[in-house]
């Protein structure tokens, strides 16, 4: 009950390589039963603001450091903290 033959399965095998077409395939699923739905796949949230706006704020005080620094760099005054 519910099971095809090796017969009835060789049948639709042989005529789904066949379609060319979504109807054709269709055709071959009309006299079985339904697939069960099965739980729901789980959804990715999207990214929170803040902590979108907490990266922007970090990354820009990192460039702002930077730039305040690169001046000290380039005229030696750091040579000795390192």
């Amino acid at each position: 009950a519910g099971r095809l033959t090796f017969a009835e399965f060789d049948t639709r095998a042989a005529a789904a390589q066949a379609a060319r077409t979504r109807n054709d395939l269709d055709r071959l699923f009309v006299d079985l039963p339904p697939i069960p739905a099965g739980p729901p796949a789980p959804r990715r949230l999207p990214a929170r603001p803040v902590t979108v706006i907490a990266t922007a704020v970090i990354a820009a005080v990192v460039a702002g450091l930077l730039v305040l620094a690169a001046p000290a760099f380039a005229s030696g005054m750091m040579a000795g903290c390192m």
